[in-house]
């Protein structure tokens, strides 16, 4: 047995391990932005562009602005509901989450 070692390492008995977060997000390397941008020609959607303006306005604390653009996609979405009535697809989590981030932004400024 002497030259089977022990399978396992010593660890000194003070030292703090933590399982990792599975939920945590992985930043991606990519120093040039080029993953942003594609990302960005893929939405090609108007509501799409209406969303990234209005964080933009939150971003910046231009409170009117998102409020503005807040009431555009919450038309823009009631239509589509109106339109495709029964199409389970829509969802209205983007609205909820843009509601929320402007009532953050305009608590913050």
């Amino acid at each position: 047995m002497g030259i089977f070692r022990s399978r396992y390492y010593l660890v000194a008995k003070d030292a703090a391990l933590e399982a990792p977060d599975p939920y945590r997000r992985i930043p991606l390397y990519d120093p040039r932005g080029l993953a942003d941008r594609r990302d960005r020609k893929r939405r090609n959607r108007l509501s799409d562009h209406v969303e990234d303006l209005f964080d933009a306005a939150c971003r910046e604390g231009d409170s009117e602005a998102a409020a503005e653009l807040l009431t555009v996609l919450e038309n823009m979405q009631r239509r589509r509901h109106e339109m495709l009535k029964r199409d389970r697809r829509i969802s209205d989590d983007q609205l909820a989450q843009a509601q929320e981030e402007l009532a953050r932004s305009r608590t913050v400024a």
